[in-house]
């Protein structure tokens, strides 16, 4: 005969507005459908694999089901961080394992309620799940899962925050428009440019800077190679924040540019990306030839014969060819497009009228304004705003 685990634990009883209002035996919480907390972690391995179970017929909810994430009840007094930390180390038999939350919703059935946090972590292949908890278990691909769901007796709240899980992914995938983008960010000392996310930390020294380096990447978690960049000088840790798959700002990097904000003071000092463009009459002519002498290569998903080039070590400006109509024999062809924020761009240009400059167009602001040295060499000024 098996007997139900963990019937006497107190748990937290909250309201709709997930505060805690009192506490009540974990049996009891279930029976008379108190709304509580839950934790919810999708374990991956190294490969990304994930970790999927069937629960032991002892469980108080859902005995004998499958599920694909590891987890349970927060504890009376302990945080949804805290809980998952611990529920995960505790079901995968594992030490060291590091959640990151993603999102929070509401579960609800006939029988249940709770209010539910999504994590995922990264664990070891070779995991010793607790006999109490797991009755089977193996890591698959998310092919092979969703081929298994349809005949599997998922865990409804499970099978809710997979579903839930798949429409978040989707969702930080997402492309952001750059004025959304700018207005989500700006106030969080981070500035738009050039379709990335850029801010800095003020340090005193150059370990300093890097400890903020470490400190920023632990934060992004898993999503630091594929969206977080760093550079570091004595006084300041710079950070970018882009989807390189997309070479845009998405959803996730207004996620992690609050999470970043949160944690670290990020101010927007001193900060512009430089381009260099080249006027030419047959652009995909020229480009192999400033490709290949600058070891450039194009943007993902940009290789197009008119795209523009990047270094792939993030060092020089990008550059990027403008179609000419005419010769000009007696004029550039090669300028600098000097990017900046856009609350600085007034200022900018200012400070470049009064060291001799004179301002030849106007025209696209605030997109760009066309500049010119003495000698009729020009530069333009430019913003995120006015291209949509």
């Amino acid at each position: 005969m098996t007997h139900p685990l963990n019937s006497d634990e107190i748990l937290d009883v909250v309201d709709a507005e997930d505060r805690v209002v009192g506490q009540a035996p974990r049996g009891e919480v279930m029976a008379k459908r108190l709304r509580h907390r839950c934790v919810f972690i999708l374990a991956t391995d190294t490969d990304g694999r994930i970790f999927v179970h069937r629960r032991t017929p002892q469980k108080i909810v859902f005995p004998s089901m499958y599920d694909v994430f590891v987890g349970g009840v927060v504890g009376t007094g302990e945080s949804y961080d805290e809980a998952a930390k611990r529920e995960a180390e505790e079901e995968l038999g594992v030490t060291g394992i590091e959640p990151e939350h993603l999102f929070t919703f509401l579960y609800t059935s006939a029988d249940h309620e709770w209010f539910s946090a999504v994590y995922r972590a990264t664990t070891p292949v070779h995991v010793a799940p607790q006999a109490e908890e797991v009755a089977w278990h193996a890591f698959l691909t998310e092919a092979e899962l969703e081929a298994a769901l349809p005949g599997w007796d998922v865990v409804p709240d499970g099978l809710d925050a997979w579903r839930r899980l798949a429409r978040w992914q989707e969702s930080a995938a997402r492309r952001v428009p750059r004025p959304e983008a700018s207005a989500a960010v700006s106030d969080l000392g981070w500035r738009y440019l050039l379709g990335t996310l850029r801010t800095a930390v003020p340090t005193g020294s150059l370990a300093e800077a890097a400890a903020v380096a470490v400190r920023a990447a632990a934060l992004c978690g898993r999503d630091a190679d594929g969206h977080l960049g760093v550079e570091l000088r004595r006084d300041r840790a710079l950070l970018s924040l882009q989807s390189a798959a997309q070479a845009d700002v998405t959803e996730r990097d207004l996620e992690l540019a609050r999470r970043l904000s949160a944690e670290l003071p990020t101010r927007p000092l001193s900060l512009q990306l430089v381009e260099l463009a080249i006027d030419a009459l047959d652009i995909a002519a020229v480009r192999p030839f400033w490709k290949a002498v600058l070891g450039y290569v194009g943007e993902p998903g940009h290789e197009g014969p008119t795209d523009a080039l990047v270094d792939p070590l993030g060092h020089g400006p990008a550059v990027w060819f403008q179609q000419m109509d005419a010769p000009r024999p007696q004029r550039n062809r090669i300028h600098f497009d000097v990017c900046v924020p856009h609350d600085v761009a007034a200022d900018r240009i200012a400070a470049t009228l009064a060291a001799g400059g004179t301002l030849l167009d106007e025209t696209a602001a605030p997109a760009f304004w066309v500049l010119a040295d003495a000698e009729g060499n020009e530069a333009c000024v430019t913003t995120w705003q006015g291209r949509d």
